[in-house]
């Protein structure tokens, strides 16, 4: 029950807010956020590890695809 810093490894994902995180099995993972921009990646830190792993997510084209149906 003591706090400690641990050391990650590179890359370490930028600092942000309005991210969204979880953790599951050992794993923290985080969603986006934004810094002035918006992020749209996927970092995974395995705890047991401290392996990180950085995926890019590509943008949601759902809004301008519906627009481009419902303008025609």
């Amino acid at each position: 029950m003591k706090w400690r810093e641990i050391e990650i490894a590179e890359p370490r994902p930028k600092p942000r807010r309005r991210h969204s995180a979880i953790f599951v099995s050992g794993c923290l993972i985080m969603f986006g956020g934004f810094d002035g921009g918006f992020y749209n990646d996927l970092n995974i830190l395995d705890l047991s590890s401290l392996k990180n792993t950085t995926i890019l997510v590509p943008k949601s084209t759902v809004n301008e695809d519906y627009f481009s149906l419902v303008n025609n």
